[in-house]
């Protein structure tokens, strides 16, 4: 959420409903919105590249691209809850 700094430290952002939505809600178009990686119902992780220190990415799909893997996946789970999670190192 854009408040706070847009940091969102505070223990009111530290809830289920701040921090998820039904996933036809979801403004895909927004690039805020894109994720790095979705996990599906199945347990499945799809992501843009691999993940290391520091945020360094290697083997990243062009965002174009990953926009439509994302846009793809999401579209079969209209009516799924999707949950954001921010992992840091």
């Amino acid at each position: 959420r854009d408040i706070d700094g847009g940091l969102n430290f505070c223990e009111k952002h530290h809830t289920v409903t701040n921090n998820s939505r039904n996933v036809s809600e979801i403004p895909i178009d927004d690039p805020h919105y894109l994720p790095f990686a979705v996990v599906t119902p199945q347990g499945e992780w799809i992501e843009r590249g691999e993940m290391g220190w520091w945020a360094i990415v290697s083997n990243a799909k062009e965002m174009r691209h990953w926009h439509v893997s994302v846009r793809s996946v999401l579209s079969k789970f209209p009516n799924h809850l999707a949950v954001a999670v921010d992992c840091h190192i």
